[in-house]
Parts: structure tokens; C-alpha cells; sequence
């Protein structure tokens, strides 16, 4: 099993070439008992979380009953950035004093 964290390029056509987070050898587990470990500090400020399965014991098919998280949530201190993108900058429309000039630099 492979994941990515805050991904949202991973597809089928690319899964197996992309370096995953963390990566896990599965063995067959049919009741539930093995807890698979986690690298913390790959994990952390995850805001997506993308599962890939490259294999299934040779079935034809996968059917996953139930996937467990655990860990704790921790509300994001950040604020949030306000950007204003130009697709061509005008020097006239940003009043800056003493820099522009009739639109030459000074």
C-alpha cells in the first residue's frame, strides 16, 4: 500500500511512479489485527490523504471493509494569505511613493 499526503496529482497512470509518503508490504489480514505503523513525522499538517493499492494476493478484484485512522487533530494556526495576482502588472495603478514616475522607475 502506498500513501500521499496533500497530493491531488496521484492517479492510476502515475501511482507507480511517484514517491509515495510512506509505503507498507501488506499480508493478508483477514481479521483486522495488525496495526501498521506510521512515520509521525512524515504525517504531519496532512490536509489529503491518497490511498493506492498496487496489489491485491491475486484476486480479481479488492473490496476494503473498513480503513482506521488514528492520531489526534490539532487546529491550523495559520492564517489565511489574501494575494492579489496580476496577469500583467500596470506600475500607474500601484501608488508608491518616490518609486514610480509617470511609469519609469526612478
Amino acid at each position: 500500500m502506498k500513501v500521499w499526503i496533500n497530493r491531488n496529482d496521484v492517479d492510476f497512470s502515475n501511482a507507480d511512479d511517484l514517491p509515495p509518503t510512506q509505503e507498507w508490504e501488506l499480508v493478508e489480514d483477514f481479521q483486522a489485527e495488525i496495526p501498521w505503523e506510521t512515520r509521525l513525522f512524515k504525517f504531519q499538517n496532512v490536509t489529503s490523504l491518497t490511498i493506492y493499492f498496487p496489489e491485491n494476493f491475486g484476486a480479481d478484484s479488492s473490496l476494503v471493509y473498513y480503513i482506521g485512522l488514528t492520531g489526534e487533530y490539532q487546529a491550523q494556526n495559520r492564517q489565511p494569505v489574501i494575494a492579489t495576482y496580476e496577469a500583467r502588472a500596470q506600475p500607474a495603478d500601484h501608488k508608491v511613493a518616490d518609486v514610480f514616475q509617470a511609469n519609469q522607475i526612478v
